[in-house]
């Protein structure tokens, strides 16, 4: 599953529990209703440039969780990283070698695809 299908489905979520159907999101909140269903159906990821306007649309409050998580997705669907990761000295270090662990699948996700497990245990535990 991609990041773009994941952010879609948070999103859609987040808006029906609103209680507004896209009709009346859009209208309420000025956004386009063809792009907004393209962004919910997971075929366009959403435009970084209206990220925060999105997010105050659907009630995210700034700084919470679930917001951050949000964000989080659409930067990555749009095939970024977060800036607040790459601002920060320690994770400056770290993401070289997270990547090259994740490329290598070096690193257990429980339910990833492609994940390997570690043969020198040999009872099919994961690696870690």
């Amino acid at each position: 599953m991609s990041f773009t299908t994941i952010f879609a489905g948070v999103a859609k979520k987040r808006r029906l529990a609103l209680g507004d159907n896209l009709r009346t999101f859009c209208e309420k909140s000025g956004f386009d209703q063809g792009n907004l269903s393209k962004i919910e159906r997971g075929l366009m990821p959403p435009p970084m440039s209206t990220l925060s306007r999105y997010a105050d649309a659907l009630g995210l409050e700034s700084g919470s969780e679930e917001r951050e998580h949000f964000e989080d997705l659409a930067v990555l669907s749009n095939r970024m990283v977060p800036a607040d990761i790459l601002d920060d000295p320690a994770c400056e270090e770290l993401l070289p070698e997270i990547l090259m662990a994740l490329r290598r699948r070096k690193v257990f996700f429980p339910g990833a695809h492609g994940t390997q497990r570690s043969e020198a245990a040999g009872d099919g535990s994961p690696e870690r």
